[in-house]
């Protein structure tokens, strides 16, 4: 049985810079957002490819009003 390579396909940066805005964040968030998976060739440490990017870029939100709340007055939907 052979597996199917499923790939995503990666996001154009300024789908990312509107996904963050709609978010309340800063463009320099979606650029760091956007430059760090880039960077990493939108893969995972085990090194599959996100199929998803919207998946991960929540997870980014979530640790920025973690670690930054006081910079984010907002709730995320």
């Amino acid at each position: 049985m052979s597996k199917r390579n499923l790939c995503g396909v990666p996001p154009r940066f300024e789908h990312v810079l509107i996904y963050f805005q709609q978010k309340g964040l800063p463009n320099k968030e979606a650029r760091d957002f956007f430059l760090y998976y880039e960077a990493r060739n939108w893969c995972n440490t085990r090194g599959a490819t996100y199929l998803r990017w919207k998946g991960i870029a929540h997870k980014w939100i979530v640790g920025v009003f973690v670690m930054q709340p006081s910079l984010y007055n907002r709730r995320l939907n």
